[in-house]
């Protein structure tokens, strides 16, 4: 596989050009973020706590812990660090692995944190009859819709907390290093059109495949995923602040280690990686991806620390071959709890591999 001689993309990444010297324009058009620091999120909370009408006596932020790495340091240094008044909630959708679980009442005991968890089933409800349309007429640009149902939950749960405890500010975990546009990318019609390009490339696989939204029950939850994730759906009288995007950085040599001796925290046992491994649909979705086109996730990732300066390619490529491959045998427990078995899902991911090919193909002359 060709890959970027600067990162570890390769050439079939959607959108990627190489230029003279095998170059991505990813690398290309990386520009140095200038982050605010921790003084300066802390003051942007406290003031925005200020501006609210009768803000709560109790918690300056609410945050969204999903026992993964980025929230999980989240919560230690807006505690420990910033010394916040945090209130932490955690929605599980049914599909939690226990180490996350673990993770999530561990940490929170030890710093002392108010949690906020409830169980929702919009994903468990739909997760059979979305698996198995996929299974029915398997497309790559399908497979991140098997995750639906989960942020309907986060997003509900953060828009009745917030107004139930008057809470000003809105904490998220997402980092400007995680990558993954690619799975956005390959379902839209044109992969560098907006969100009309992909709300048409969406519709289009569900008319070739009507499964999608045989089960009336998955076609709501499909609607409420779009509008509250996507639209934002919802009345917002908060702010919403990622940290990681404009005031901390996110370095991989701190937050590991911090969170691990701090926290106690533990990667999940069954994966390489210490990263995605905190929902068992994200586990098999990232298996779908690396079978089908080679890369996942992680792939992006390490691109992204490469142009941080926090590895070196030769790190990276030593880091997939031992993080890139998943435990077959997980993804077959996973999915056989579920009623299917691996060797249909073997079966049908060359099928969305032949598919994926003779379209590139098409787009390529």
């Amino acid at each position: 596989m060709l890959r970027c001689s600067k990162c570890i993309l390769p050439s079939n990444y959607v959108g990627i050009n190489f230029d003279e010297h095998s170059v991505c324009n990813f690398c290309r058009d990386w520009k140095e973020i200038k982050y605010k620091g921790g003084e300066a999120l802390r003051a942007a909370i406290l003031s925005a706590k200020k501006r609210k009408t009768n803000p709560s006596n109790k918690y300056d932020c609410l945050l969204g812990v999903s026992g993964g790495r980025d929230s999980s340091y989240l919560l230690y240094y807006l505690t420990n660090v910033l010394d916040l008044r945090v209130l932490a909630f955690s929605a599980d959708n049914g599909l939690i692995p226990d180490q996350t679980i673990k993770n999530i009442e561990r940490m929170v005991d030890k710093l002392g944190v108010d949690l906020l968890m409830t169980r929702h089933d919009y994903l468990k409800k739909c997760f059979r009859s979305h698996f198995s349309a996929w299974i029915h007429r398997p497309t790559v640009g399908m497979a991140g819709v098997l995750c639906t149902g989960c942020r309907i939950g986060i997003e509900k749960m953060k828009l009745d907390i917030a107004k139930e405890y008057n809470i000003p500010v809105v904490i998220s975990g997402g980092t400007p290093l995680e990558g993954g546009g690619y799975k956005s990318n390959i379902i839209k019609v044109n992969p560098a059109g907006g969100r009309f390009s992909f709300v048409a490339g969406y519709l289009s696989e569900l008319m070739l495949n009507p499964h999608w939204i045989i089960n009336p029950d998955c076609m709501t939850i499909q609607g409420l995923e779009y509008y509250y994730n996507y639209l934002k759906g919802g009345k917002r009288d908060f702010i919403e602040i990622s940290p990681f995007w404009q005031y901390l950085r996110w370095s991989e040599q701190e937050i590991i280690p911090t969170i691990e001796r701090e926290l106690g925290w533990s990667k999940n046992p069954k994966l390489e990686s210490t990263w995605r491994g905190d929902c068992d649909v994200g586990v098999v979705k990232m298996y779908l991806y690396r079978s089908i086109l080679g890369f996942d996730d992680k792939d992006d990732h390490l691109s992204s620390l490469i142009r941080d300066n926090q590895i070196t390619r030769q790190d990276a490529m030593r880091r997939i071959e031992r993080e890139g491959g998943l435990n077959e045998e997980f993804v077959e427990e996973i999915i056989k709890d579920n009623g299917f078995r691996l060797t249909d899902l073997n079966a049908a991911i060359e099928k969305s591999k032949a598919r994926y090919n003779r379209k590139s193909r098409t787009q390529s002359t």
